[in-house]
């Protein structure tokens, strides 16, 4: 059952209990609301931004990761690596930004995706909808390509440890802080 198919059922529900608190002789109109205790718990844990503190594969941070992939034989004089989820209701916005300072100028990657997403016994399924990415050197655009959807979901294990938020798939593991709600 879907998360909007739940939601459905759960208003159908409401409505009805409410009829029937309408009919007992009371002076006030009867009504229900279902409460959020209702809800997908793992879903409401997640809604809001969320800041990546830290990205290993296998156990690499990931700027390293990427710098070796994207500027083979150079090393970066400055590295930088930001990355945001925002979970909103059915789906989830995900930014990316990469800086280099690198010998022929100021190297900038970004890619921003729209990811539909669901949440079920600590999986979480997303799913690209659409999104681009960017890279730039001084300034200038040197690449723009829109991401091609992908027709296979991604799963990937969600943990909290505390108030840290961990996801893991295969060898990638991304440690995200909570940045608003």
């Amino acid at each position: 059952m879907t998360v909007k198919q739940q939601e459905d059922r759960l208003a159908r529900l409401a409505r009805s209990i409410g009829h029937t608190l309408s009919e007992t002789p009371v002076a006030e109109t009867g009504s229900y609301e279902y409460t959020a205790s209702y809800k997908n718990a793992e879903r409401h844990e997640l809604k809001g931004s969320w800041r990546v503190t830290s990205h290993l594969v296998d156990g690499v941070p990931y700027e390293r990761v990427y710098a070796e992939h994207r500027f083979p034989g150079e090393t970066p004089k400055e590295l930088s690596y930001d990355s945001v989820y925002e979970f909103h209701t059915h789906h989830c916005v995900k930014r990316v930004l990469v800086t280099a300072r690198l010998e022929k100028g100021v190297y900038e990657y970004r890619l921003t995706v729209v990811l539909s997403w669901r949440i079920r016994e600590k999986k979480l399924t997303v799913q690209p909808l659409i999104g681009y990415q960017y890279i730039s050197l001084d300034g200038k655009p040197a690449v723009i390509q829109e991401l091609p959807p992908d027709p296979s979901p991604l799963n990937i294990t969600v943990a909290m440890d505390g108030a840290t938020l961990v996801f893991t798939d295969n060898l990638d593991v991304k440690r995200l802080e909570r940045i608003g709600q």
